[in-house]
């Protein structure tokens, strides 16, 4: 072979292109999207490239098209702040022309502003180098740049994974602590990194996993004494190859009006009193009997009330409309809580039972009960509290074992 300083060339502007390296080449879909891959055989020094043996699940470039900006919010923080600039300026000079000069010109200012704010095209050009990728050992974002960070969650590295969809700005999905914007297909991406856990193997590290066989009749069992005609997900929500669905509820929305519903509300409004004193001490009303207190004492004592008034009248509607949005679901690897909001979208969150330690039922007076799971989920003011604890505890047993008899595959679509 002759020492042709082209091939030198070529050669090295092939190992500059990480796009040649991460992954092997297949008919993409939409916004890049990839199906699974095989294994490379091969290791790079490039950050975020394939190491050897690693498997793409799925593979995609992010949303980079222009999102419409609300407009409401703009005009009212216009408005707003050329209000305030316009009473500072009054109560600076009484001439009412330099106080129309000011507040038009903080009108035009901070309204330039916002525009200049909300054009996205630089973040855009940054997603056009961006890489999200699933794999059967981790999930990665990487940049083609030189010299960009590979952001970088393990198999190993979370136990929970949220799905945030919204109808202006795509989804995001945050897997632990590491949070993926702008993702074109969210619901194919978690179905990805479910499918990564369900490969990982990772609960075999920490705990004893029982056998295909024991693991397949007891989940049987447990479903077959619920009983259930009727097990509707969520909508959006897909399942993982081998995942299989448990049960499905709803929360009860009203709280129960009996005595532990009095007895906290007493208990509230008697914490309330302290702050109330430090109130009306600042303010002087307490004079003829204690000496007028700092400021700071009544300025922190108004927040405390105003905190406190909060929870007392105004969050327990809140709650209720939260849980009239909600919706849960069970199955072999995960627990999902799915909430929907009136105008953005959805919020679903898998809470992984592989790395589930410990479980924890509360039963209230009127019949409904909460399950909560160290993972994070909690299946508040569910029915049948008891039933559910209980095959909670089973598919915390048996979760990290797959369902399909081994040898048996699903690759994902």
């Amino acid at each position: 072979m002759t020492d042709d300083p082209q091939n030198h060339l070529r050669e090295e502007r092939v190992d500059r292109n990480p796009a040649s390296h991460l992954a092997p080449r297949h008919d993409a879909g939409p916004n890049g999207t990839r199906p699974a891959g095989e294994a490379l055989s091969y290791e790079s020094s490039i950050p975020g490239a394939l190491e050897p043996g690693e498997r793409v699940l799925f593979e995609c470039q992010p949303d980079a098209s222009p999102t419409r900006q609300p407009l409401v919010p703009r005009i009212a923080l216009v408005i707003v702040v050329s209000v305030m600039v316009a009473v500072s300026a009054a109560a600076v000079t009484s001439d009412p022309v330099v106080t129309g000069i000011a507040g038009l010109v903080a009108v035009i200012l901070v309204g330039v502003a916002v525009v200049l704010g909300s054009d996205d095209r630089r973040a855009r050009r940054e997603l056009g180098h961006t890489t999200l990728r699933v794999t059967d050992r981790r999930v990665m974002r990487t940049d083609d740049r030189p010299g960009r960070e590979t952001l970088e969650v393990s198999a190993t590295g979370f136990d929970q994974v949220r799905v945030a969809r919204d109808r202006r700005r795509g989804g995001s999905v945050t897997v632990g602590a590491a949070t993926f914007t702008h993702v074109p297909d969210a619901g194919r991406f978690e179905r990805a990194v479910i499918d990564l856990v369900i490969r990982s193997g990772r609960r075999r590290h920490i705990r004893r996993m029982p056998s295909h066989e024991q693991a397949a009749s007891r989940m049987n069992a447990a479903v077959q004494q619920q009983q259930q005609p009727e097990l509707s997900l969520p909508d959006g929500l897909i399942l993982a190859a081998d995942e299989q669905v448990l049960w499905t509820g709803r929360p009860r929305v009203a709280e129960s009006f009996d005595r532990a519903w009095l007895l906290r509300r007493l208990h509230l409004i008697a914490w309330l009193l302290i702050p109330l004193g430090f109130l009306l001490a600042a303010l002087g009303v307490l004079e003829p009997w204690i000496d007028r207190a700092h400021f700071f004492y009544g300025f922190l004592g108004g927040f405390l009330l105003l905190a406190g008034l909060y929870s007392l009248l105004v969050a327990p509607f809140v709650q209720a409309f939260r849980r009239s949005r909600t919706s849960y679901a069970l199955t072999n690897i995960r627990a999902i809580v799915h909430t929907r909001s009136l105008r953005r979208g959805s919020v679903t969150g898998s809470y992984l039972l592989d790395m589930a330690g410990m479980t924890e039922l509360r039963e209230h007076s009127d019949g409904a009960g909460d399950v909560w799971l160290s993972a994070g989920a909690t299946f508040e003011r569910i029915e049948r509290p008891r039933e559910v604890h209980l095959l909670v505890l089973e598919a915390v047993r048996n979760a990290g074992t797959p369902l399909m008899p081994p040898g048996e595959e699903v690759d994902m679509p």
